[in-house]
């Protein structure tokens, strides 16, 4: 009798940890292509990062961290990343196109589609 409780107990861990699986995979795909970037990935400290749109395997995150610069100033940033797990791909967009919200969010998954070429 434990035994089988133990079991549906593991079953239901992993579905709960599967849910999330893909949400994850893109947030964490986000602050690997933002290490990617910077002049001092090793000073890097993520403080968030949001899944904000999303269409299938696809989707914009916003990373909110802090880095040095060149000059070894700790600089606080955001950066919104377009990923797509089906390509393993991921890119930074502008700013502008992501923070201001003036794009639709259509139009800015189109923009994130043609930038990992899909």
């Amino acid at each position: 009798m434990a035994m089988k409780v133990m079991i549906q107990n593991l079953l239901l861990l992993s579905l709960v940890a599967t849910v999330g699986c893909s949400e994850t995979r893109m947030t964490g795909t986000a602050v690997v292509v933002i290490k990617e970037t910077l002049k001092s990935p090793s000073t890097a400290k993520f403080a968030s990062s949001d899944l904000v749109l999303r269409d299938g395997q696809t989707g914009v995150v916003t990373v909110d961290y802090e880095a040095q610069n060149t000059f070894g100033a700790m600089l606080k940033s955001q950066a919104c990343v377009c990923v797509d797990l089906d390509l393993h791909n991921g890119k930074v967009m502008q700013n502008s196109a992501c923070a201001s919200g003036r794009q639709p969010a259509t139009g800015l998954l189109d923009v994130c589609k043609k930038m990992v070429g899909k």
